[in-house]
């Protein structure tokens, strides 16, 4: 991964927050959930390089299922597919070369979801990150 690229932490946890810059998470980091409605965060912490301050950066988050496609929750839905944009400002002082901090939460509540293997995949710039887990 180049230092001129974001890096990316990826998990899941069953509810998080931000508060003042800092990810406040409880039961985080499971890999297996029940099938069925689900209630969870997709939580994303960027770590943004200083020469990538003060632009616009899109990131999009993805769920693959165990096939490799876009999962699809109900019948004659889109598949879950979400995108934005992030971007971090450049406090005076700070030195170049320096990364700022970028937290995310994707909220999730009765998302249906099926029996099978699953990934999330978050890309932002040129780097993707994934997190796997299965739906028992």
């Amino acid at each position: 991964m180049d230092a001129l690229e974001p890096k990316i932490m990826l998990l899941t946890a069953d509810a998080a927050s931000i508060s003042e810059g800092k990810i406040n998470m409880l039961g985080a980091g499971w890999t297996r959930i029940s099938a069925g409605p689900a209630n969870f965060c997709v939580v994303v912490r960027l770590d943004i390089p200083w020469s990538m301050t003060n632009v616009k950066i899109p990131w999009s988050l993805d769920l693959i299922d165990q096939d490799g496609h876009q999962y699809i929750p109900v019948e004659n839905s889109g598949p879950l597919h979400f995108e934005g944009e992030v971007e971090v400002g450049r406090p005076a002082g700070i030195s170049e070369g320096s990364s700022l901090e970028a937290p995310l939460l994707m909220p999730f509540v009765q998302l249906p979801l099926r029996t099978g293997k699953y990934e999330w995949r978050f890309q932002v710039s040129q780097t993707t990150a994934k997190y796997a887990f299965s739906v028992v």
